[in-house]
């Protein structure tokens, strides 16, 4: 049985200090999470400094995703087979020598597969140090108050670490952003090899018996889609066989193992708990709204880049403005969890974050704006982001235990880190390109180059950029009016209390039955 002495104390031997062990928890803590071969704040320069298509990093980046969602599935048994300073050192290692690839490879898809297996490790290690960290927020184990701690300082250390590393990128190159991590990666591993115990959490299980051939489907299903979604749009969507059949063996793929799940007595993933949970079926649904109102950025994301010509440094530094959104969305979350404010009006609050964002992106996009005008819309950003992270993400794993509800949480985790993400992106990119053509074809009825002689060519440049900004403010517009639904959606939904009175308040409405002597205060929730 499991060591609850050991593992209450955390990852460091008897003689540590108690004063030493926290800084080292934090050395520890934020390298490992934000370990990567892709560096996000320096996408554009890495398609470059590699020569391949932005495609091939985004590919990369979404590797990372999903090897840290198929690790989840299975990271409790790989700490009941090894010690935590097994796992960390080893990890640790390994990470940096995928690293390594990525610094010196020039093939493009050894460093995919380099990113999906740094994905697949990073998840072990952090693990180890999230266990302790989830114990000083929250000594209780209350997820909520973890949750509303956690996510600000995960995302927001990873904006800031972002924003530096693009500084660095800008001053000294890509290349050598490899080699700090590398560097980051061996000291963790020595201070390791130091500092930490040598006990076990509890009695040693083997690996054998984890499904490895699930576990290899399900990465195969998923990168199968990582290159369909990806290549979407560069492969002139579905005129380009190689997609067809992409997405044909992502589908086959992930039906194979939901068969097989069904016969196996060790299941790793329990596909059952999408029909027994109401809380995991919804739950996909606002991930699915939170990535569609996520990937709209990519709207600005090319009026800054393509239209005004500014760098990554500028949008790094602009990013830096959801912190604060961050740290009042957390606020919010602390707050509103401890006093039992209803869950639907967190989440709402997140949408209406969101929808706030896109309103005055859509009032500001502009040709003669300037980078200072966003800094309140990407505050909103960031508090609706941490916002929808916290509550959905408790809402979706509050009916799942541990550890067997890790497989369910892992499908979760690869729905909102890719799936959603990826499809919303490729639906995004889509939407846009077909409102830049029709905005195109309906200037070109108007377009008459004879008439303007030796400037004809810088009218084009002005049509282009025109069809841009009609394009985006065009898909922006829409994606305005899809808050409705989603208020209606968010709002109307029980979220585990159903409200009996006010279910027959409506009953009588729709039916053209009187309501009199109702009264809406009394409509509350029932207990």
């Amino acid at each position: 049985m499991a060591n609850d002495n050991l593992y209450n104390k955390g990852l460091f031997d008897d003689w540590v200090p108690r004063g030493l062990m926290l800084p080292l928890i934090i050395i520890f803590l934020f390298p490992i999470m934000t370990i990567s071969g892709v560096f996000t704040g320096n996408m554009t320069d890495l398609s470059g400094y590699f020569g391949s298509y932005s495609e091939h990093i985004q590919m990369a980046n979404n590797a990372i995703s999903i090897g840290m969602a198929l690790s989840l599935a299975i990271v409790m048994r790989v700490k009941m087979r090894f010690r935590s300073k097994e796992i960390v050192v080893g990890s640790t290692l390994m990470m940096a020598a995928l690293v390594g690839i990525c610094a010196v490879t020039s093939n493009i898809y050894i460093y995919i597969g380099a990113n999906f297996l740094i994905g697949f490790l990073k998840m072990f290690p952090l693990l180890e140090v999230i266990i302790p960290v989830m114990f000083m927020l929250s000594p209780k184990g209350d997820k909520s108050r973890f949750y509303s701690i956690f996510y600000p300082i995960a995302i927001g250390s990873s904006t800031l670490i972002s924003h530096i590393m693009s500084i660095y990128a800008f001053d000294y190159g890509i290349s050598n952003l490899y080699y700090f991590n590398i560097i980051s990666m061996l000291l963790i591993a020595l201070l390791g090899t130091v500092f930490m115990h040598n006990k076990r959490f509890c009695f040693k299980l083997p690996l054998y018996q984890i499904d490895w051939i699930s576990l290899l489907f399900v990465g195969i299903s998923m990168m199968s889609l990582n290159y369909g979604l990806t290549f979407l749009k560069q492969l002139n969507w579905f005129n380009e066989p190689t997609v067809i059949w992409s997405l044909v063996i992502s589908l086959l793929t992930f039906i194979y193992v939901i068969i097989r799940q069904t016969v196996l007595k060790r299941k790793v993933y329990d596909f059952k708990a999408f029909l027994k949970f109401k809380s995991v079926r919804f739950s996909l649904v606002l991930l699915t709204f939170q990535a569609i109102y996520l990937s709209s950025s990519s709207v600005f994301m090319q009026w800054t880049l393509g239209a005004l010509g500014y760098n990554n440094m500028v949008n790094a530094e602009l990013n830096l403005w959801t912190i604060p959104g961050l740290i009042v969305g957390g606020i919010l979350g602390f707050v509103g969890f401890k006093k039992n404010w209803h869950i639907k009006y967190y989440i709402w609050t997140g949408f209406g974050a969101l929808f706030l964002n896109i309103l005055l992106t859509y009032l500001t996009i502009q040709p003669n704006m300037n980078i200072e005008m966003f800094y309140f819309p990407t505050f909103l950003k960031g508090l609706g982001m941490v916002i929808l992270f916290i509550a959905v993400w408790f809402y979706a794993t509050k009916d799942l235990g541990m550890p067997d509800g890790l497989g369910v949480i892992s499908l979760l985790l690869l729905f909102r880190t890719f799936v959603s993400m990826a499809i919303s992106g490729a639906l995004i990119g889509y939407l846009n390109m077909q409102f830049q053509l029709d905005s195109i074809a309906d200037m070109s009825n108007y377009w008459d180059a004879n008439l303007l002689g030796p400037y004809a060519m810088q009218g084009y440049g002005s049509m282009m950029m025109s069809s841009i900004l009609a394009g985006g403010k065009t898909l922006l517009g829409w994606l305005l009016w899809l808050f409705i639904p989603i208020s209606v959606i968010v709002l109307l939904h029980d979220y585990g209390k159903p409200n009996q009175r006010r279910r027959v308040y409506i009953k009588k409405i729709i039916k053209g039955k009187s309501v009199k002597g109702y009264r809406f205060r009394s409509l509350a929730y029932d207990e």
